[in-house]
């Protein structure tokens, strides 16, 4: 399935565009999908965290930066790590029309394709040449120069073949967990899920921490608070106390605190600008110049 996503302001070519495809089934125990974008986005952007790990093809020029953690100047292929919910993480890029391929994986598929611990990862932006070495400039060489999305798509499968495990079988137990989350918006406390799957606590934060890399309570913080900045930005017209309410926080100046803690903006600062909020897909971005 493709969709397209496109925005235009002023008179501007666009700020996002974005065309999602879905994986080749034998692909689909690792990958949630690809998207190819298209963006004249420039500047620096606060990156929210979220709970997709990501393989970028860059063709935009940009710089990618967390304190303690990474800096990147400029890399052509990226593996981006879950961030942890307090961490923060910065992109720059440049003022060309350009964008990138990117693979979203499902949030163990990283783990279980490229055999890659989650925690060796966590919190971390990777250069590609350090995971695939030669092969990560030789592939960006060929996607670069290909303009068909889905011809994209077809030359990153087939080199993601190498990595398949014919012995592999997903874990359905954590996916059924996760899909919950998801579809409850982050919206459910670890002790609802222990019991609804019968699960102890402890077992349920082993089984995050070994195949996500954080814990179940951060991963439904952050989920929770990229819900709420969705709601902020395309349900503005609606009070920050019903904002707060739709999304699980039922004392507002908790909401207010958490948002501005992560984001460094108030959720009346992004109502009031909406311009510092931007969002690409699955992920959003805060606009700081």
């Amino acid at each position: 399935m493709i969709k397209f996503k496109e925005h235009i302001q002023n008179d501007k070519l666009l700020d996002y565009q974005v065309e999602i495809l879905s994986p080749s089934p034998i692909f689909k125990p690792y990958i949630e999908y690809y998207k190819n974008v298209i963006t004249d986005a420039e500047g620096t952007f606060k990156c929210v965290p979220n709970t997709n790990e990501e393989l970028y093809f860059n063709f935009k020029k940009s710089q990618l930066q967390s304190d303690n953690h990474y800096n990147l100047d400029d890399p052509h292929v990226y593996l981006v790590g879950l961030h942890q919910y307090e961490q923060d993480a910065f992109t720059t890029l440049d003022n060309t029309v350009s964008g990138g391929f990117v693979i979203v994986f499902k949030p163990n598929g990283i783990q279980n394709l490229f055999r890659l611990s989650n925690s060796e990862i966590l919190g971390y932006a990777v250069d590609g040449e350090n995971i695939f070495r030669s092969y990560s400039e030789s592939l960006w060489v060929k996607l670069k120069k290909t303009p068909s999305t889905n011809q994209r798509k077809l030359k990153v499968e087939s080199f993601l073949h190498r990595f398949l495990r014919p012995d592999f079988y997903p874990n359905s137990f954590l996916n059924q967990i996760l899909i919950l989350v998801k579809k409850e918006k982050g919206m459910i406390s670890t002790g609802e899920i222990s019991k609804r799957f019968r699960i102890s606590p402890r077992s349920l934060q082993r089984k995050f921490s070994d195949n996500i890399g954080i814990s179940p309570k951060e991963y439904l913080q952050i989920t929770r608070l990229n819900y709420a900045l969705e709601l902020i930005q395309n349900h503005g017209e609606n009070s920050l106390t019903h904002i707060s309410y739709l999304s699980g926080y039922y004392d507002q100046s908790h909401f207010i605190r958490d948002i501005k803690k992560i984001c460094g903006f108030s959720p009346g600062t992004f109502k009031k600008e909406s311009q510092q909020l931007e969002q690409c897909d699955n992920r959003n971005f805060l606009k700081l110049s």
